[in-house]
């Protein structure tokens, strides 16, 4: 019993494995970055980030940038680098700004990848 119970998870395992090889997503990652509330900390603000990626494509080295702004106008600037973010997946950091980010305009977007 535990045998065949054994080869039937192998092989709904494998089969997923297959189907997920076959159909999945050949394009590009598909990165979203959304920002979090600003906390405030010992020599400055952080911002929490959470990196998605919609598609079945794997990034590495994926690079962040933050900027806030005043009137169009860029007042101070930080990037992170995110090691991996998995296809379908997430990966969490933050940007450490020395101004209170609540006081500007923030913006952030992911700028670049390379594939694993």
């Amino acid at each position: 019993m535990a045998a065949a119970l054994g080869l039937a998870l192998t092989a709904a395992v494998i089969g997923y494995s297959l189907w997920e090889g076959l159909a999945g997503d050949d394009g590009p990652p598909a990165l979203k970055v959304e920002a979090w509330p600003p906390e405030a900390v010992a020599g400055g603000h952080v911002v929490p980030l959470v990196v998605r990626n919609d598609s079945h494509a794997t990034a590495a080295a994926v690079e962040v940038r933050g900027v806030l702004e005043q009137g169009g106008v860029a007042i101070e600037e930080r990037r992170a680098v995110f090691a991996y973010v998995p296809g379908g997946g997430e990966a969490r950091g933050g940007l450490v700004f020395e101004r209170d980010p609540r006081a500007y305009a923030l913006r952030v977007a992911a700028e670049g990848y390379e594939e694993p």
